[in-house]
């Protein structure tokens, strides 16, 4: 082998080690660019599962005032016109209906941290609601009948909550006779 042929596969071989470090180098930094862009949608996720959270606390204070209110001054609310409840039950319908609300809320705060709260505290207010809240409700006929306007709405507080929370009360409507 000749000098210039020496030199030209000394130069190409350095050329191929070269071009082997730049494309490690190259998937490395693609790698850690991935790895970015996956935290940042978590951490977007994340912001936005947070907001969702204080806007539906805000949403609850908001129906919680808005229930109250009608309570305090003594005026029959939406759910006691839809029933027809006289005026005379209205006061003690209010004050039920405010309850059994506020009984909601926090379910419905369960139902979206859950994830959070884990299984074991899941479980406990799944156990609450049927030992606790299910014989309060049925001891109730109006309460009954907010529940089943609760979830045949769905929209109120979203199809997948009251899917969850379904299995634990599975009271409807007594039929008419």
């Amino acid at each position: 082998m000749d000098t210039p042929t020496i030199v030209q596969l000394i130069i190409t071989t350095i050329l191929v080690i070269v071009t082997a470090i730049y494309a490690w180098r190259t998937h490395v930094i693609s790698k850690a660019s991935i790895e970015q862009v996956n935290a940042t949608k978590q951490m977007t996720e994340e912001m936005r599962d947070e907001r969702r959270s204080s806007i539906f606390v805000e949403l609850a204070q908001q129906a919680n005032i808005i229930n109250e209110a009608a309570a305090r001054y003594k005026i029959r609310g939406p759910y006691a016109i839809l029933l027809n409840i006289k005026p005379d039950d209205a006061e003690r319908f209010g004050g039920s209906a405010a309850l059994f609300f506020h009984h909601v809320n926090l379910l419905h705060l369960v139902y979206r941290n859950r994830a959070y709260l884990g299984e074991n505290i899941e479980e406990a207010y799944r156990k609450w609601v049927r030992e606790i809240v299910r014989p309060w409700l049925e001891s109730d006929q109006n309460l009954v009948e907010i529940w089943n306007l609760t979830r045949e709405s769905k929209d109120l507080l979203g199809k997948g909550f009251i899917e969850w929370l379904e299995p634990e009360l599975p009271i409807h409507r007594k039929k008419a006779e």
